[in-house]
């Protein structure tokens, strides 16, 4: 009785709120895919900011450029997006670029004079050459050069100045950990509570705009209770998964509130997020939730073929995050990025062998 879409739950949010954060787990097709769909319903919304982690802020007039050109540039949203792989470590997937892509389409055929869609790059940009071997990974004063003075304050400040000063709203598209606005993250340690993470990116804009700012969870495995390096586990324990499971397929795609729903009161013991929190729920993690399907169905981003060459491949072995890929081959870094977009493999393994367990009891 209450179905809505995830593009239109979206846009419902922003009658209430100013910023809308959409955190994902990284590298599942179907999420930059769709921010791409929404894009068009935002503007038609009046809504004309899209806030992106996966370009860099320095880089800015070069993504203006690219979504108001008379023709689309592919090298150039690649190039935005290779400085992205050396600054942030995500890059070399189609699906974040056509995000670039959509935003085009939609200014492409404004009538002269008419707002244009804009894509906000949020991240700062990071100098990873400093680190020359796999030991430098661990020195504290090499790290504090590579950050300098970077900050998910940063992030939330522009923000603030490129949208909410102009009396504006934005949709942001981020990782979900850099998403938390009431949700405070926690530190434990073999399983005891340490202290709470209050530096995030929602964090910060919470503290300024309160609830004019909303976080939209997008389905993904969780990090266990038992630390980052053990296997993911299903959200609240699951019961999202076996309600997917026991819907029509055509009915797996929605959105919905975590207050005053019965989703929102959903208990987790299992993740990692629970520290800190008594009798942690659905709705202390996020304000909204979007299902996209069963974890059977997930598929990982698109590769984009020789994304590293013989063009780039000095630049990317000098500044790439990972020291171990100074003396690297174009082939091994494509390798690589091919390798993280293999989402079944790195990230879902253990997701998909428990809602096998649980369609099994169904």
């Amino acid at each position: 009785n209450n179905f809505i879409s995830p593009e239109d739950y979206i846009i419902e949010k922003f009658e209430n709120h100013d910023v809308v954060i959409l955190g994902e787990m990284h590298r599942i097709k179907h999420d930059p895919e769709l921010v791409q769909k929404v894009i068009p319903l935002l503007h038609k919304n009046g809504i004309y900011t899209v806030a992106i982690e996966f370009a860099l802020y320095e880089d800015q007039p070069l993504i203006d450029t690219l979504i108001t050109a008379p023709e689309y540039d592919e090298a150039l949203a690649w190039e935005i997006n290779l400085k992205a792989l050396l600054s942030i470590g995500l890059g070399g997937y189609q699906e974040y670029c056509d995000i670039f892509k959509a935003a085009w389409k939609v200014n492409a055929v404004l009538p002269k004079g008419a707002r244009k869609m804009r894509i906000l790059g949020l991240n700062d940009t990071l100098d990873w050459s400093i680190l020359k071997t796999q030991e430098d990974k661990n020195n504290y004063e090499l790290r504090r050069q590579i950050f300098k003075n970077a900050s998910e304050k940063h992030w939330a400040d522009r923000i603030k100045t490129e949208v909410l000063e102009k009396g504006e709203k934005a949709l942001c598209y981020c990782g979900m950990h850099h998403a938390f606005s009431k949700y405070k993250q926690p530190i434990a340690d073999n399983g005891k509570f340490i202290r709470f993470i209050e530096d995030r990116f929602g964090n910060y804009l919470y503290a300024e705009i309160k609830n004019k700012v909303v976080t939209i969870a997008l389905h993904h495995p969780c990090v266990s209770a038992k630390g980052y390096e053990a296997d993911t586990v299903l959200p609240v324990d699951g019961k999202i998964d076996i309600l997917l499971a026991s819907l029509p397929e055509d009915k797996q795609y929605f959105g919905f509130d975590t207050s005053n729903t019965p989703m929102g009161t959903f208990t987790s013991t299992t993740s990692f997020y629970k520290f800190g929190y008594d009798n942690f729920c659905l709705r202390n993690f996020c304000d909204g939730y979007i299902c996209q399907g069963t974890f059977s169905r997930y598929e990982g981003v698109t590769y984009i073929k020789n994304f590293v060459n013989e063009a780039n491949i000095e630049r990317v072995r000098k500044f790439f995050p990972n020291p171990h890929f100074r003396n690297a081959s174009a082939k091994e870094f494509n390798n690589a990025i091919a390798s993280e977009a293999n989402i079944r493999r790195h990230h879902l393994k253990s997701a998909l062998k428990e809602t096998k367990k649980l369609k099994s009891c169904l």
